[in-house]
C-alpha cells in the first residue's frame, strides 16, 4: 500500500526524527510526481512547526498521566467557579456525587446536604477562588469533613485555588478545586499484595488484611479458624516486621 508514497525526513536532534509520509489514495495507485517538491519546500516550515508539536504532545503526556493517577488512587476531584458553578469533575467525583449523600448538584451548583457544612463550603470556595495565582502553592488549602449516617469517618473534602495560570492566559474566572476522599469506597489490598509489600507469611498477611477491613483479633481468630494465641502470636510477629507497636497503627499502616 506505500508503493509510490514520498516522505521526507526531519531531525529533532542527533537520536531522534519526525518522518512525514504523503501517498496518493489507493484507488489513484500513484503519487504525482510534483509531491517531492512540495515536501520538500515545506520542510522548513514543518522543522519549525516540530517543537511547539512536541511541547503539547509532552503536556497532553502529563495530563493524561495526572488523570490516570487520579483515577487508579480513588481521589475524587471537581473544579468549580468562586460561586460553587460545577465546571468539571473526574470518574471518581462523579461517583462519589451519585453513591454519597454528602455532596449533590443543585441548580448547577456544588452543595453540601448539612447547612452548616454548605455555610463553610461556600466560604472555602469563594476564599481559595480568589487565592488562586500564576503560580502553584502547595500550603494554600482548606479542609472539610463531611459527616455521614452510615460511616464513622467523614468524607474529607480539601479545597484548594483552581489551576495555576500564566499571565498571557490568565482565567475568565476564578476556580477552585476540591479534592474528596470517601473511606467507604476505599477497597482493602489482597492477602497476596499485602504478603508482599511487607515481607509477612501468607498467614500473616491474611491476619493483617482482616485487621485492616476492621475486624477484631477475635473475629479475625474465627474467620481464620485458628486460635486466639495464634492470632496473637502472628499480630506480634506482624508488629516487629512493620516497625509497629498497636493494632491502630497496623491498620493505618
Amino acid at each position: 500500500p506505500w508503493r509510490g508514497s514520498v516522505a521526507i525526513r526531519i531531525r529533532l536532534d542527533e537520536r531522534r526524527s519526525i518522518w512525514v509520509v504523503t501517498r496518493a489514495p489507493l484507488d489513484e495507485g500513484s503519487i504525482a510526481a510534483d509531491w517531492f517538491e512540495v515536501l520538500a519546500d515545506l520542510q522548513p516550515l514543518l522543522s519549525g512547526i516540530t517543537k511547539p508539536y512536541l511541547t503539547l504532545a509532552r503536556s497532553e503526556r502529563r495530563r493524561l498521566i495526572a488523570e490516570y493517577v487520579l483515577e487508579t488512587s480513588g481521589a475524587g476531584v471537581i473544579l468549580v467557579d468562586e460561586h460553587g458553578v460545577l465546571l468539571n469533575t473526574n470518574a471518581v467525583a462523579d461517583a462519589m456525587l451519585a453513591e454519597t449523600q454528602q455532596l449533590g448538584l443543585f441548580d448547577g451548583k456544588i452543595v453540601a446536604h448539612r447547612q452548616a457544612e454548605q455555610q463553610l463550603l461556600k466560604d472555602h470556595i469563594r476564599t481559595m477562588a480568589h487565592q488562586q495565582s500564576p503560580n502553584s502553592r502547595p500550603d494554600c488549602y482548606a479542609t472539610l469533613a463531611l459527616s455521614r449516617d452510615d460511616h464513622l469517618i467523614p468524607v474529607t473534602a480539601i479545597i484548594r485555588p483552581g489551576p495555576p495560570y500564566a499571565p498571557i492566559s490568565a482565567p475568565l474566572r476564578r476556580t477552585a478545586v476540591i479534592v474528596l476522599r470517601d473511606p467507604a469506597r476505599q477497597n482493602p489490598l489482597d492477602a497476596i499484595d499485602i504478603e508482599h509489600l511487607f515481607k509477612l507469611t501468607k498467614a500473616e498477611a491474611k491476619l493483617a488484611r482482616l485487621l485492616a477491613a476492621g475486624m477484631n483479633t477475635e473475629e479475625a481468630a474465627i474467620q481464620l479458624s485458628v486460635s486466639k494465641h495464634t492470632v496473637r502470636s502472628q499480630l506480634q510477629s506482624i508488629f516487629t516486621k512493620t516497625g509497629t507497636n498497636r493494632q491502630t497503627e497496623l491498620v493505618r499502616m
